[in-house]
């Protein structure tokens, strides 16, 4: 049954969707593993209520603004394994059209998200998981085991609205690496090169595993020099948990802070502002959420202070 819901939804509303784009059958298959795989991993969670809180507060700052009005849990439920999978690749600046297909621009994205609250908001989630069963691979399963410190932190934050939260920092016996992620020469994101002593921007598909040259210098720099890392929203490091997971346990387990427009998270200390805020579709957007400090607390705001001025 669970599988029969996930697969109807796909079939009759996403695919088709995705096929008025002219999209390449290849590419729309892809899609469909890719959500498929990640809708099914966390109705396999739904009950367990921690966990899933840890998974779902990751598409809370953009969950929040999605229509039409549901239940929280819905809406983040739709962030976190349809906008954050495999559909960025038709959507991302990387995506090269051919002569028939179209490039999914934001408001299609809308209206694909918007199809999904509506058929979800009607599914009863919890039954689902009681009737689900084990899964051939989970994709969420192993992320507490893998990523310990970012894991725990995202668990400390979904578990209260505490502004200021401080907890046991969990041990760190290897220093995290990156060594998962793949090279590549490009990725959505803007980043200072000191070699050419400028602000560069590079493009590409914001859901890959990989890591260019630009997050890779910032990382290496940030652990060298003791600095936190700065960015706008979860989605500005990556689309893909795995890859956003990598980086916050890379950041916080080298003893680093990892910040955003909404949080600034710590092995053991985390602050949040009191409303979360949209994060930005380009450099300006970003800018303007790092200039915004209503609801923030003092050591946040003087990080996203010399975050703007850069």
């Amino acid at each position: 049954m669970p599988h029969e819901i996930v697969e109807q939804y796909l079939n009759d509303t996403l695919k088709p969707q995705l096929a008025v784009l002219n999209t390449p059958s290849e590419l729309i298959e892809h899609v469909l593993i890719s959500v498929r795989e990640q809708m099914l991993s966390c109705i396999r969670h739904w009950n367990d209520i921690s966990f899933r809180k840890a998974l779902l507060i990751v598409g809370e700052e953009e969950g929040a603004f999605y229509l039409p009005k549901a239940n929280a849990d819905i809406r983040n439920f739709v962030v976190v394994t349809l906008r954050n999978s495999a559909l960025e690749s038709i959507h991302a600046d990387s995506y090269r059209p051919t002569g028939k297909s179209k490039r999914l621009s934001q408001n299609y994205i809308k209206t694909i998200t918007s199809a999904a609250i509506e058929y979800f908001m009607r599914v009863d989630l919890p039954l689902l998981t009681e009737r689900i069963g084990p899964l051939d691979h989970d994709k969420y399963g192993n992320l507490t085991k893998r990523y310990p410190v970012s894991w725990t932190a995202l668990t400390q934050l979904s578990s209260t609205t505490n502004q200021i939260i401080d907890y046991k920092p969990i041990p760190i016996l290897i220093r995290p690496s990156v060594s998962n992620l793949k090279p590549q020469q490009a990725v959505n994101g803007a980043f200072f090169s000191e070699k050419q002593s400028q602000l560069m921007y590079v493009a590409a598909d914001g859901y890959s595993l990989t890591v260019d040259p630009g997050l890779l210098h910032t990382l290496q720099t940030i652990v060298k020099d003791d600095l936190p890392f700065i960015g706008d929203g979860f989605k500005t490091v990556s689309r893909n948990i795995e890859k956003l997971l990598t980086v916050m346990e890379f950041v916080m387990g080298n003893e680093c802070a990892f910040i955003t427009s909404n949080y600034l998270m710590a092995n053991g200390h985390i602050e949040r502002r009191t409303k979360p805020l949209k994060p930005g579709h380009d450099l300006r957007e970003v800018k303007r959420n790092w200039l915004n400090h209503k609801g923030l607390t003092k050591n946040h705001k003087t990080w996203l202070q010399v975050a703007s001025e850069v």
